[in-house]
């Protein structure tokens, strides 16, 4: 449930601007949003709390060439 509303509530936040093709997620080593801003046409820095959340990262990194990094 906390997942579906975190999602929800970042639709919403994106909803309220135009025009960004890049974002930071700081703390976002679990890809929890990193889905939602590929949808949106975004390029994804994740920057995560430890190195094994690049493992979580990495598929999205392998399915969009260029556009997922972790750092």
């Amino acid at each position: 449930l906390f997942l579906e509303r975190q999602e929800r509530c970042a639709e919403q936040l994106l909803d309220l601007v135009s025009g960004l093709s890049t974002v930071c997620d700081i703390g976002g080593g679990h890809a929890q949003l990193t889905e939602l801003f590929l949808r949106r046409g975004m390029s994804v820095t994740v920057h995560g709390s430890a190195e094994i959340c690049q493992s979580r990262i990495r598929p999205f990194a392998l399915s969009h060439p260029g556009r997922v990094s972790f750092v």
